[in-house]
């Protein structure tokens, strides 16, 4: 029960940057969340009584797979944001930990369209306000400025 969400959460966690996206665990967390699903809905159409309530010997069971299936939703929804924070982050600090074959190995073909799409969004902005979003946000360290 949302075991397979868990450990693409602690994979993530592991690793030293970015691990390469894993559709398998991705995939089996999703049929995890339907197969529960399917059982929820089985239990809720086979124990509804005449005041559409499930009686209270099915409640624990429903409520298991509902946080089940939670849990799952939860855990793939945390690896997919932390994974695109990351990738967001290489975008803004102008791709410092991988080039784009590396890129190619440790990304999803989603994440790579979604790679795109926001440097071409940043780069819009960037024009539209006349400034250089790849440039350092901190002040320049030197105290004093050479003016001619």
């Amino acid at each position: 029960y949302g075991q397979k969400g868990r450990d693409l959460l602690l994979e993530l966690k592991s690793s030293d940057w970015l691990p390469p996206y894993n559709d398998e665990l991705v995939r089996a967390s999703l049929e995890e969340i339907a197969l529960h699903f399917d059982e929820l809905q089985n239990q809720i159409d086979g124990t509804t009584t005449t005041d559409k309530k499930p009686p209270m010997e099915a409640r624990p069971s429903l409520l298991l797979h509902d946080m089940s299936i939670r849990r799952n939703k939860q855990c793939l929804l945390a690896y997919h944001v932390a994974r695109l924070e990351k990738l967001k982050q290489e975008v803004n600090t102008g791709f410092q930990h991988f080039h784009s074959a590396h890129l190619q190995t440790v990304t999803a073909e989603a994440e790579v369209d979604f790679l795109q799409h926001y440097e071409k969004l940043r780069t819009n902005l960037g024009a539209s306000m006349g400034l250089d979003l790849r440039e350092s946000l901190f002040p320049p360290e030197q105290d004093f400025v050479q003016v001619r």
